[in-house]
């Protein structure tokens, strides 16, 4: 895939996103960082940074919040660590969380960066070197 397709799935993913969170989701990412890159992006604010509460405390409060959650955590092994029991304790709540949109940015972006953090200036470079 050139660098041009690259940046239009990611564009789609970004857009998918953007839609659900219009639609009352919530995204959830690992830091402030993380929130700022996909603001930066256009992504709207609703947002939730993993903070120092518990796990299962912050779970259950994205619950009483929204039906709709998509993960959005780094491409590390502390991501997908995170993302294993975010989704655990959301799933043992009720709610089945969107784990497809990471994979999918990950496989996008996964040679180049690791982290939603970089997002951000991943794309910038992206579009810099197309045009």
């Amino acid at each position: 895939m050139n660098r041009q397709e690259r940046l239009l799935q990611i564009h789609k993913l970004l857009d998918e996103i953007d839609t659900r969170l219009e639609d009352g989701a919530v995204l959830i990412v690992e830091g402030k960082k993380d929130r700022e890159s996909l603001l930066e992006l256009g992504i709207r604010d609703s947002i939730m940074v993993v903070s120092q509460m518990p796990l299962l405390d912050f779970s259950e409060a994205v619950c009483r919040s929204t039906r709709d959650v998509i993960l959005l955590t780094d491409w590390d092994r502390g991501g997908d660590r995170m993302t294993s029991l975010l989704s655990r304790y959301i799933r043992s709540l009720g709610i089945i969380p969107d784990c497809r949109l990471r994979g999918m940015l990950r496989s996008l972006v996964k040679k180049e960066i690791k982290d939603v953090e970089s997002l951000h200036k991943y794309v910038m470079h992206l579009e810099a070197n197309i045009r």
